[in-house]
C-alpha cells in the first residue's frame, strides 16, 4: 500500500511543506464526500465530533476538582 500511495503521490514525503500539504489534500479530497455522508447520516456534525473531547475533558477535570474540594473539606455545591 505505501509504494501505491508514494508512487501516485510522490510529493507526499516532500520537505516543501506545501507540496507535502497539496499530495495530501489531493489523497483525501475524494474522500470527504463519502466521510461527510456518514458523519450527517449518523445524526452528528463534524463541530459535535471536533468538540466531544473536550466536553469530556472539561467533564473529567471538574469531577476531579470536585474530588480535591471534597477532600480538603470545601462544599462544591453551587
Amino acid at each position: 500500500m505505501e509504494d501505491y500511495f508514494l508512487k501516485e503521490y510522490p510529493d507526499i514525503k516532500s520537505s516543501d511543506k506545501n507540496k507535502a500539504i497539496n499530495a495530501f489534500n489531493q489523497f483525501c479530497s475524494p474522500y470527504e464526500n463519502i466521510m461527510a455522508r456518514y458523519i450527517f447520516d449518523s445524526g452528528t456534525t463534524w463541530p459535535g465530533i471536533l468538540f466531544h473531547s473536550d466536553r469530556v475533558s472539561v467533564d473529567y477535570c471538574s469531577h476531579v476538582l470536585r474530588l480535591i474540594l471534597q477532600e480538603s473539606g470545601v462544599s462544591a455545591s453551587r
